[in-house]
């Protein structure tokens, strides 16, 4: 019978160990992102801008390059724009 128990024993005594470490009693908010981008105000301003921005991005990336930081731009919308190859 001690077989059966020391297993049982072990998984308890592993169990309440980690349900211990899960708590954190910080209740501060975090403080929100900086408001801030990367993207210029040309591709802000128009979707030809933005476009173009697009395009540059392309031709200079690479897997070493920073992502860019969106954050709080407002891309341009044209919804009666013909669409462009």
């Amino acid at each position: 019978m001690k077989h059966r128990i020391l297993p049982w024993a072990i998984a308890a005594a592993v169990a309440a160990s980690l349900a211990a470490c899960g708590s954190s009693h910080d209740d501060a908010p975090a403080a929100p992102p900086a408001a801030t981008t990367d993207v210029p105000q040309s591709a802000q301003d128009s979707v030809a801008g933005l476009v173009a921005y697009i395009k540059q991005l392309i031709d200079s990336s690479s897997d070493t390059s920073e992502p860019v930081l969106v954050g709080t731009a407002v891309l341009p919308v044209d919804n009666t724009g013909e669409p462009s190859n």
